[in-house]
């Protein structure tokens, strides 16, 4: 293991990196899942979706916990998976320190 000396700066931290809570307790792998869009069906069912396409008129997608899941794409209601995964991501998003003068 090599020590690095006082004088050298600290590495760069990573201020791109996203933790967001997943409640999903089947979680295997130990990786932070930086993005994730919230997949709103119109039956309401809701998902955490890390991956999809659409591939005809088929949305694939895999679920946080890996799962991978298919739905008709006329089954999503585009306008509240829109909406939610928005809100919930500029939740997750640090805000900019505000300037006193």
């Amino acid at each position: 293991m090599l020590l690095a000396s006082a004088s050298a700066p600290a590495p760069p931290a990573e201020a791109n990196v996203e933790t967001l809570p997943v409640t999903n307790s089947n979680l295997t792998t130990a990786e932070p899942v930086s993005r994730f869009t919230i997949l709103v069906l119109k039956s309401n069912q809701v998902y955490e979706v890390t991956k999809y396409r659409v591939d005809g008129g088929t949305l694939q997608f895999q679920r946080a916990d890996g799962t991978p899941g298919s739905v008709a794409t006329a089954n999503v209601d585009w306008r509240k998976t829109s909406e939610l995964t928005e809100k919930v991501q500029s939740v997750d998003l640090p805000s900019a320190p505000s300037q006193t003068h």
